[in-house]
C-alpha cells in the first residue's frame, strides 16, 4: 500500500522543464509583485488562483521592492 502511494506522488519530470518553470515563476513574481506557485503539471499560476496544492511556492519579497524598480 505504502509503495503505491509513493509511486503516485512521485512523478518524473525533465530537469530542464523544472528549471524553466522555476525561472518563469520567479520572473512572474518580480513582474506582477505577487506570490506565484508551480503546480503538479508544471504550470505557473498566481498562488491565490491555484486550484490544487502546489509543488512549490515562490513568494514575492516586499523588502526587495527597490531592486525591481
Amino acid at each position: 500500500m505504502e509503495a503505491t502511494i509513493k509511486e503516485t506522488l512521485i512523478t518524473p519530470y525533465d530537469s530542464e522543464d523544472v528549471q524553466i518553470a522555476i525561472c518563469a515563476a520567479m520572473q512572474m513574481t518580480r513582474t506582477f509583485r505577487e506570490d506565484f506557485c508551480i503546480l503538479t503539471d508544471l504550470r505557473v499560476v498566481k498562488l491565490r488562483d491555484a486550484d490544487e496544492p502546489p509543488l512549490e511556492i515562490i513568494r514575492y519579497n516586499h523588502e526587495d521592492e527597490w531592486r525591481y524598480d
